[in-house]
């Protein structure tokens, strides 16, 4: 899978090591670590970037989050950006774990521990469970992985969800998985399947 990694900008050795520990776990677990800024960038460097620099890095981050499966923070260091990250990709229905290192002493916001969405995880860890953690996420993440394929439609049905879409602030695509979500309810066939697994 294609992970990508978010956390706080450092100069701490022992926080770069937190983040080590992490990215280094998961690529022996077979997976690609996608980052950008917690492995190179100074605080210092943050302060003086040109327009076209920021840009760069907000064209550079996106692109990296939408090739992305799944994301891993570490959020022992609270940051604002990790935070924007970990909205955006909620927002875009893709799976997110935050962490914090238990040395840290970390107190999760209720934004993190408090949010009941299935796409957000928190959890504390050290070296001797990190693993455990990360397997557990993914593992359960590949099960809500959103599936993309590309659906061709008439124009009257494309009418309607624009109309729809416009009326009722909600994308196409939320209304054509709503419609389906309850079609699969209402299909006892489909339902006598399940059952049966």
């Amino acid at each position: 899978m294609k992970i990508y990694f978010s956390a706080s900008i450092t100069e701490d050795e022992k926080v770069k090591g937190y983040y080590k520990s992490i990215i280094s776990t998961l690529e022996g677990m077979g997976h690609t670590v996608l980052q950008y800024g917690s492995d190179h960038l100074k605080p210092s460097e943050l302060l003086n970037r040109t327009d076209e620099q920021i840009e760069t890095a907000y064209k550079m981050l996106d692109k990296l989050m939408k090739q992305a499966d799944l994301i891993v923070t570490e959020v022992s260091y609270p940051s604002v950006g990790v935070g924007y990250e970990i909205s955006e990709a909620v927002s875009q229905k893709k799976p997110v774990l935050a962490l914090s290192h238990k040395a840290a002493g970390f107190q999760p916001l209720a934004t993190l521990q408090g949010n009941k969405s299935k796409y957000i995880e928190y959890h504390q860890y050290d070296e001797g469970d990190i693993e455990g953690i990360l397997k557990t996420f993914i593992d359960k993440a590949r099960d809500i992985i959103d599936t993309k394929f590309i659906l061709i439609i008439s124009p009257e049905i494309d009418k309607y969800l624009e109309w729809v879409s416009q009326e009722r602030r909600m994308h196409k695509a939320q209304i054509v998985r709503e419609a389906i979500e309850n079609q699969m309810l209402k299909d006892k066939e489909y339902q006598q399947f399940l059952k049966d697994l």
